[in-house]
């Protein structure tokens, strides 16, 4: 796992996720919207490295 995943781990999060799916995409929806727009370029100009 890439560290900078790791240092943003929010353990509460993960479990709203599964205990109640509806309030955590509530909860970040606003915060997605945020970055929606730069989403699609990460995602084409990442790279997977082995």
């Amino acid at each position: 796992m890439r560290q900078e995943w790791i240092e943003e781990e929010n353990q509460e999060m993960a479990m709203m996720m599964f205990l109640n799916p509806q309030e955590a995409l509530k909860v970040l929806a606003p915060k997605y919207k945020l970055v929606e727009a730069e989403m699609e370029d990460y995602f084409w100009n990442s790279k997977y490295a082995h």
